[in-house]
């Protein structure tokens, strides 16, 4: 198991990886936001790469083209037109509109604000909201836990901001195997979604994700404020084209990978952007994986992981 710990200064991107060799771990580097051009390492990989995809993404991505929208930030609500869900042990009550109940299943099937608060031993939150609807949710005190798949399920939604009140706890737990009913498995997380999803808030998000992985975003996935603890089989956290996270206290256990961010084949896709905060990651296999760049900008991250870091086109200085 290597340890490593970095801290590091704002606007400064450092080293964030093993620089000498160990079995099954390349290389990691990472780019100096301000001094590209006086890198000779940097210079000679620009001439080797032209003017490919890779190396437009690798020289383009920095901390100031992530989209941080007015909706991202925003952790304000109230109840005022908001519909109101509260979680009893085996029944689940509604007030407002949006959103539907069948057994110990609800159903939010419509754009809006949900403030949800409450307990459910054996149940499931699944919203389905046309592709174009935005969706909020208030998570106000939920321990949710669903022994046969993912508590928290976003199969369609033009995009999802979760925010976690101040001073609450909210706790997501699955079952150990799942029950799928489509050709692909999915969902295959404790939190799981399919649109881009947004977490803020200054509340904690608790997830123990035993079947596969923690939390996972088939998108955008970006983390403000908060605490996040996860404890997952395989994956910490995920999200295929972007992980942005901003000022967070993030704590993963991982049975494979901390964070990971596989991308989609494409240049603008697996990218791990992370700003402020601290993160603790103890993972079997590799700490943070990102198939395109990983940028870290301030903050505080102590790994303890079989690999380290992984990145595909950096330079280590």
């Amino acid at each position: 198991m290597t340890v490593m710990k970095s801290k590091i200064m704002l606007y400064l991107i450092l080293i964030v990886m093993l620089i000498y060799p160990l079995a099954g771990c390349s290389t990691a580097r990472i780019d100096l936001l301000t001094s590209l051009e006086q890198n000779t390492e940097i210079k000679d990989y620009q001439e080797n790469q032209g003017n490919s995809p890779e190396r437009r993404a690798f020289f383009d991505t920095a901390y100031d083209s992530v989209q941080w929208h007015a909706r991202d930030l925003d952790e304000s609500f109230s109840m005022i037109d908001a519909t109101l869900i509260t979680l009893q042990d085996n029944q689940i009550l509604v007030e407002g509109e949006g959103a539907e109940v069948e057994g110990s299943k609800l159903l939010i099937i419509a754009a809006g604000t949900y403030i949800l608060s409450g307990d459910l031993s054996n149940g499931q939150i699944i919203i389905n909201a046309p592709e174009k609807d935005p969706v909020r949710i208030i998570f106000n005190g939920v321990d949710l836990t669903f022994n046969d798949g993912s508590p928290f399920y976003v199969h369609n939604a033009g995009y999802v901001v979760i925010t976690l009140a101040e001073g609450t706890v909210n706790t997501f737990t699955d079952g150990e195997e799942y029950s799928f009913f489509a050709e692909k498995d999915e969902p295959d997380a404790a939190f799981f979604s399919n649109s881009d999803l947004t977490i803020n808030g200054s509340g904690s998000l608790v997830i123990y994700g035993k079947y596969k992985n923690g939390l996972v975003s088939e998108k955008d996935l970006k983390i403000i404020n908060g605490t996040i603890k996860i404890n997952a089989a395989e994956v910490g956290i995920k999200g295929n084209n972007l992980i942005a996270i901003r000022e967070a206290q993030v704590a993963i256990k991982a049975g494979t990978d901390g964070i990971l961010a596989p991308g989609t084949g494409d240049s603008q896709s697996g990218l791990v952007v992370i700003k402020g905060g601290t993160i603790d990651i103890y993972a079997a296999m590799k700490g943070i994986e990102a198939t395109m760049n990983l940028v870290i900008v301030d903050g505080e991250i102590l790994i303890e992981s079989g690999y380290g870091m992984k990145q595909n086109n950096t330079n280590d200085s």
